[in-house]
């Protein structure tokens, strides 16, 4: 050992690693929670005697189009039974308090916005394969 060395520099060995990843180092993107979709708004629509005869209502084509049930929530006032146009996200429910024998329908302020279903080979694709 030399005066120069320290007694543990003599005995550590060093490595020279090539591959070290402390200058490899990648900023790793912490991704975004997307935004909540903004809370639909509801306005009373009618009121029913009975809970059937509201629900008549809406199996009979309300507002000229079908509805498929989707949910029911319970809470301390009443039951909602939500629906849900079948050709669009326009939505109404049916609530029942706990207090009042009389059912009330309440319909989603948003428009219905029905984008028609394109079915079979579209036309550009059929031209190519008849040429």
């Amino acid at each position: 050992m030399s005066d120069t060395e320290s007694s543990s520099t003599s005995i550590l060995v060093t490595q020279r690693n090539e591959e070290d990843t402390e200058n490899d180092i990648e900023i790793e993107e912490i991704p975004v929670k997307k935004a909540r979709k903004a809370s639909r708004v509801y306005n009373h629509h009618a009121d029913f005697e009975t809970y059937n005869q509201a629900l008549d209502m809406i199996k009979n084509k309300f507002e000229g189009y079908s509805w498929a049930a989707k949910e029911k929530q319970k809470s301390t006032i009443g039951d909602k039974e939500f629906f849900k146009c079948s050709s669009c996200d326009k939505r109404l429910y049916i609530f029942k308090p706990n207090t009042n024998s009389s059912e009330s329908i309440f319909v989603e302020e948003e428009e219905h916005v029905h984008i028609p279903k394109t079915r079979g080979v579209p036309e550009q694709t059929n031209n190519g394969i008849k040429t």
